[in-house]
């Protein structure tokens, strides 16, 4: 049976948090400082901006649930009823934006290796951002229009606001709407975008040779190309859990009670899994996406390269060595007398 004790979560939710904040915070604001560099800002610059700042606010917020998982899930910083309160709807924005950006930038790569003669523009994706980020921003008010009440949960380590204490101020139909909205829309529907732009990325990758004015140009474009697709793979790997159980809770909702995939789940096990899955996985997710840019450099390549020189060289000078030891200096042997004798 799977381990799903209280000291076995903390360490491990302790882990997670704590890696997520102590390596996501500088490697984020590294990678920020890059991209403001005094450059032209092209449509995937701005992008990877975007991304960036929201996963440095994902790592930043994994803070307060860090502090609370190593003091036995004590509320600790979530005590101040402010910080709860911006903590639950920061993180309930945030996390949907960074799909959102993930899903957009997908699908502006796919289109630039589709149509490389027409590009996407800024004045296309900024209006639809900007559009989407305040439907988010106006979602996430919900829990004070209906009064209902934001506290800290300690099982999640986190505040959070209860959806049965929304859905039972609602309609059976209102149910199925604001579900199928804030779930399926904004979580579960756009892993499929992400993996068929993510396909076709690598079909054409494999099967056509990116154009461009010069080879430099060529092999900017290909690494570019790659940089999304390991972005969109990792999008993939921490997401899928997460679109899985939500597609079974929107079967359950949809069903009225008829369906319950919990059945045979403990609670334990349950709230582990909403745990893992709807915080720490996400928070993962940015993790690695910051790691990833930063390690794809420029600095850090040639900081890279600068290591591989310097091992290899050490390397070859080791071997060396050993196969070719120097020739012995003077020194002392004995003669057949058992008198001393210098030798060279």
């Amino acid at each position: 049976m799977f381990d799903c004790s209280k000291h076995f979560q903390q360490i491990f939710f302790g882990i997670i948090s704590l890696l997520c904040f102590a390596v996501g915070v500088p490697m984020g604001v590294i990678a920020l400082i890059t991209t403001n560099k005094p450059q032209r800002t092209t449509v995937s610059r701005l992008m990877y901006k975007m991304i960036l700042l929201t996963d440095l606010t994902i790592s930043i917020l994994m803070l307060p649930t860090c502090v609370s998982n190593f003091n036995h899930w004590s509320p600790m910083l979530f005590s101040m009823p402010f910080i709860c309160e911006l903590w639950s709807y920061l993180w309930g924005c945030v996390s949907r934006i960074s799909i959102f950006l993930i899903m957009l930038l997908s699908i502006i790569r796919t289109n630039s290796l589709m149509s490389p003669l027409q590009p996407s523009r800024q004045k296309h994706i900024v209006g639809p951002i900007a559009f989407y980020i305040i439907c988010i921003l106006i979602q996430g008010s919900v829990p004070l229009w209906y009064k209902i009440e934001i506290r800290y949960f300690d099982k999640f380590q986190s505040c959070v606001w209860f959806l049965d204490d929304l859905l039972d101020k609602l309609s059976p139909a209102e149910r199925k709407i604001y579900y199928t909205i804030t779930y399926l829309v904004e979580f579960v529907v756009p892993i499929l975008p992400v993996t068929i732009s993510g396909l076709i990325s690598v079909y054409k990758l494999k099967t056509s040779h990116v154009e461009g004015s010069s080879n430099d140009v060529k092999v900017h474009k290909r690494q570019a190309t790659w940089m999304i697709l390991a972005l969109t793979g990792v999008y993939i790997l921490f997401n899928i859990p997460y679109c899985i159980v939500l597609t079974l809770d929107s079967i359950q909702v949809f069903s009225e009670g008829a369906f319950d995939w919990t059945e045979g789940i403990t609670p334990k096990q349950s709230i582990f899994l909403y745990n893992f899955i709807y915080i720490h996985t996400i928070a993962l997710n940015s993790l690695v996406n910051t790691l990833i840019y930063v390690f794809k450099m420029k600095s850090i390549l040639k900081l890279r390269m600068w290591f591989m020189r310097k091992s290899s060289y050490i390397q070859r000078k080791t071997h060396h060595t050993m196969t070719n030891p120097p020739s012995p200096g003077p020194h002392c042997i004995k003669s057949e007398d058992g008198q001393a004798e210098n030798a060279v």
